[in-house]
């Protein structure tokens, strides 16, 4: 077979080789055909229902939105007034299009994520009004699958079985999609973007690298053992995780476990990592109303202080908005979620869940040392109103404040510039949205290129921030994609930083990266 390579862009980084497989009917839901739209209405409710139960926080979210859709009042007497004056599948069809087209008017990349989400429920609505034979999670898939699709639906992700697909490889797409985001915190490489990928290749053998951005069909063998092993052909075995990273002038970096979900607690060994250097505790909810369950939150954080023992654990206060929406939360309607009311600012708004967090957090201590950090602060006040509160929850609930420390996280160009003024105990440099507020382009996008290399600007902003840090003797850690990336990580240590937190299975890759300087 002769080799064929396919560019894509990154949607989530990961590397895989296996077999390429095609979803042959991805829109055939149920056995039975509804007889009237509230029929079909209900039977979609119903499988969306029963998706959620074993989807994720992330996954039962997104399908959420589709689920409050189809119960709000006002859209089905739409489908109802449609199918009185037409026959119920163009009813169906005009009515759902007329949403999708709503969305798609938009510029926001988080609107056009909604409007896929539509087009999903779309056609679940009209399969369940057709009817067809049920799909199933495992029927056909080779043991080690690269999935080819046009693109991939929310509920259609959710339904596929993950220890057989290993990769997508999306033919269209955009990297801010909601499948993009479920791509990522299941750690499955994607791509997106590829082009249209000749039918003839299915079957054949091939392997997706989303770090360079490539589909390979046919690979040569030493492609496979390289790329399928390592990264940028490095090479590396679990071995190397284990011990200090050193550079190659004896300068110790730390490296700490990011946490996107407690299983990651099971998949990471304690011994490869330094501490806990960012929990991402919007994904540890299994609803809205978690973020008002002291107990649950408690019992969540107490794991990860078991797991990392007498090394330290930084726990991220809730980081929701942009591309992270939690219903009943989040503010809904923003034109441009990325620039609104994210993270510490819908925190400011809500204090009853931000005091019940703190108190689980101070809680689940116990009389250890916990770091707790704030994510998307712009100016110097907000920390002042952080801080208070955590003094007046303690103060209130009879905890222990002291045993806190309160970090922030440098992901805009004002925290960086205004550093000084903030006066936080630590720091961590969220480098995804540094980058992106820092150049005014999105960090899932492709309007603006600037290679491998992190952008100069954003370089200068990171120094600026460990040269603080450095003369005030606060910690600067850094977290974001630059962590596994050989280039910017290289970068990323020039600039003076020396702890970073990655997801457990980079580990390996990383401490080899730091350790050779390559």
């Amino acid at each position: 077979m002769t080799r064929r390579v396919y560019a894509g862009r990154i949607a989530s980084k990961g590397i895989a080789s296996g077999t390429l497989w095609r979803d042959a009917d991805p829109q055939l839901v149920t056995a039975r055909p509804a007889t009237t739209v509230i029929a079909a209405v209900a039977a979609t409710i119903r499988q969306l229902t029963a998706l959620q139960r074993a989807a994720g926080k992330l996954g039962s979210d997104i399908l959420q939105f589709q689920i409050e859709m189809l119960e709000d009042d006002a859209f089905v007497a739409d489908l109802l007034q449609s199918a009185a004056a037409k026959d119920a599948r163009r009813a169906i069809e005009t009515v759902m299009n007329g949403q999708i087209q709503h969305f798609l008017k938009s510029d926001a990349e988080t609107f056009a994520a909604r409007a896929l989400d539509l087009t999903d429920l779309r056609d679940r609505l009209l399969a369940n009004f057709a009817g067809g034979r049920p799909r199933e999670r495992t029927a056909g898939i080779p043991e080690a699958a690269i999935l080819v699709a046009e693109d991939l639906t929310p509920s259609r992700f959710l339904e596929l079985d993950w220890s057989k697909v290993k990769a997508v490889a999306a033919q269209a797409g955009s990297a801010a999609s909601h499948v993009a985001l479920l791509a990522r915190a299941q750690s499955v490489p994607m791509l997106v973007g590829v082009g249209k990928i000749d039918p003839l290749t299915t079957g054949r053998s091939a392997l997706l690298d989303a770090v360079s951005g490539r589909l390979i069909v046919d690979p040569e063998p030493a492609e496979v053992s390289a790329l399928a092993s390592g990264v940028d052909g490095i090479v590396v075995t679990d071995d190397e995780a284990l011990g200090g990273a050193l550079l190659p002038g004896g300068e110790p970096v730390e490296v700490h476990l990011s946490v996107n979900a407690l299983t990651a607690l099971d998949q990471a060994p304690r011994e490869w990592f330094d501490g806990i250097g960012l929990v991402r505790t919007e994904l540890l909810l299994r609803g809205p109303e978690d973020m008002l369950d002291e107990t649950y939150q408690a019992e969540s954080y107490r794991r990860l202080f078991a797991w990392a023992g007498d090394r330290p654990v930084t726990i991220r206060l809730f980081d929701a908005g942009g591309d992270k929406p939690i219903p009943g939360f989040s503010l809904a309607g923003e034109a441009n979620p990325f620039l609104g009311t994210r993270g510490a600012r819908i925190l400011a708004r809500r204090q009853d869940v931000l005091e019940t967090q703190y108190a689980a957090i101070l809680a689940a201590a116990a009389g250890r040392s916990a770091r707790i950090l704030i994510p998307m602060l712009s100016l110097p006040r907000e920390m002042v109103y952080f801080r208070e509160t955590l003094q007046k929850v303690a103060l209130e609930r009879g905890l222990d404040a002291s045993q806190a420390s309160l970090g922030m996280m440098v992901e805009t160009p004002s925290a960086a510039l205004e550093v000084d003024k903030f006066g936080a105990d630590f720091f961590s440099v969220g480098t995804n949205d540094l980058i992106q507020y820092t150049l005014a382009a999105s960090r899932d996008g492709n309007a603006l290129d600037f290679g491998d290399d992190v952008p100069a600007a954003v370089l200068e902003l990171i120094a600026r921030v460990v040269e603080h840090g450095e003369q005030n003797g606060a910690d600067v850690s850094l977290c974001g994609d630059a962590a596994t990336s050989p280039v910017q990580l290289k970068q990323i240590l020039e600039c003076g930083i020396r702890s970073i937190a990655v997801p457990g299975k980079f580990a390996p890759r990383v401490k080899h990266l730091i350790r050779h300087g390559e």
